[in-house]
């Protein structure tokens, strides 16, 4: 770009270096680390003035920071009287109003900003996914994919089914858009057949000083979201077909999730003493620190780009298995680096679980050959980064005009 732009970047997202930023007193959920990757790669950048516009639900009103050049705006659109009764037991007010607050805040803020472009991270989740859709008719806008909800396996009703409906409707309003891999690019083509596509990845996915642990306490890990999409339930049936063969076989369950549901289960299949739950974890050092204790990480994902958990596996140097779901095959585009088996196969995999185990140390080559892999494809400069949003960013803005200059004829 030849003039440093104004750029939002619509998003949701924490770390520790926010949270005790904003000297918050509640407990640190750090999620959503690409964020985080890409904001630490282009921070103190010359290419743009960079505004990061996110909702925040342990604020009481708009709070603004800057870190090393980084303008921060963090909001609350949450109605406090009795939402938090409604939200779990009767009905969202979100999904009654359609987002109302998060529209309304953050178009506010926008304006206030006068950007010259907007990023949109996420068009999954409607909180403030939806806040797009008004913007997108006054500013530039651009859209970076991170994960479809419509490809859940699930049946989709009430609010899963608008997030869905949210999510088509904002990649089909979109004109430019950013994806990371061949399928998710073809994904996005055939619900936008006019929409443009710029390659690009989030940054560097390297662990600095990664945990080491010699004396491995369990067989599995398996850290991600705990939720049925997360082919947990294909987890806990692979293990009860392993102890058949491996009395002992012992798995690490951490994150969070309903995992009372999940816990009933594997008392069910008769694997309970076979699992621990480790829980929520407050940071990715944390979990780090947990995941290297496993000889293995299992990831059987129903619907996923190329999920974190195993681009981090990799970089940790843990064997992985996983379904080869959407993208995830474009990992072993040029040899095999990760084991995969049929999506929802789950007596593949627990056949492949226990070759891996029963191998021992003749998988050391494998996880070196990923960790190659790994940096190949998700670690990129900073330059390079920059290069792909500016490409990005400055087509956006050219389609923008275009499409104005079309209107005022």
């Amino acid at each position: 770009m030849d003039k440093k732009y104004k750029v939002v970047w619509l998003c949701h997202f924490d770390n520790e270096e926010v949270h005790q930023a904003l000297q918050l007193n509640t407990r640190l959920y750090e999620f959503a680390p690409w964020i985080t990757i890409a904001l630490k790669t282009i921070e103190n950048n010359h290419y743009f003035n960079l505004y990061v516009v996110a909702p925040r639900y342990d604020i009481k009103s708009v709070r603004r920071i800057e870190i090393r050049g980084v303008n921060y705006i963090f909001y609350n659109p949450h109605i406090k009287w009795n939402y938090h009764i409604l939200h779990n037991r009767f009905f969202d007010i979100d999904y009654i109003t359609n987002f109302y607050e998060h529209k309304r805040i953050v178009n506010d803020l926008v304006n206030s900003i006068k950007p010259d472009i907007v990023h949109l991270f996420g068009a999954e989740n409607p909180y403030y996914s939806s806040t797009i859709l008004p913007i997108a008719d006054k500013y530039p806008t651009i859209l970076t994919v991170q994960g479809f909800c419509s490809h859940s396996k699930q049946r989709l009703t009430g609010y899963q089914k608008q997030r869905s409906q949210i999510e088509l409707e904002i990649i089909k309003k979109m004109y430019v858009a950013f994806y990371e891999t061949k399928k998710q690019g073809s994904d996005i083509k055939r619900i936008n057949p006019d929409i443009e596509l710029f390659y690009h990845t989030y940054g560097s996915y390297r662990i600095e000083n990664p945990p080491i642990c010699k004396e491995k306490k369990y067989d599995i890990v398996f850290f991600a979201r705990i939720c049925k999409d997360k082919g947990i339930l294909d987890l806990l049936e692979a293990i009860k077909i392993i102890k058949i063969r491996k009395p002992d076989v012992s798995l690490c369950v951490i994150g969070s999730g309903d995992v009372d549901e999940f816990k009933r289960y594997a008392e069910k299949l008769d694997i309970d003493n076979n699992i621990v739950w480790a829980g929520f974890q407050p940071t990715r050092d944390d979990v780090y620190r947990l995941a290297v204790q496993g000889k293995l990480c299992v990831l059987p994902t129903y619907h996923d780009i190329i999920p974190g958990t195993i681009m981090e596996s990799m970089f940790l140097r843990i064997p992985v298995v996983a379904y080869a779901t959407d993208s995830i095959p474009e990992i072993n585009e040029t040899g095999e680096v990760i084991k995969l088996v049929p999506t929802g196969d789950v007596l593949s995999l627990a056949n492949m679980i226990y070759l891996v185990l029963s191998k021992g140390e003749s998988s050391d080559s494998l996880t070196e050959k990923a960790y190659i892999r790994a940096i190949e494809m998700f670690d990129p400069s900073s330059l390079y980064l920059q290069d792909c949003l500016d490409a990005g960013y400055k087509r956006s803005i050219e389609i923008f005009q275009e499409r104005k200059s079309n209107m005022n004829i």
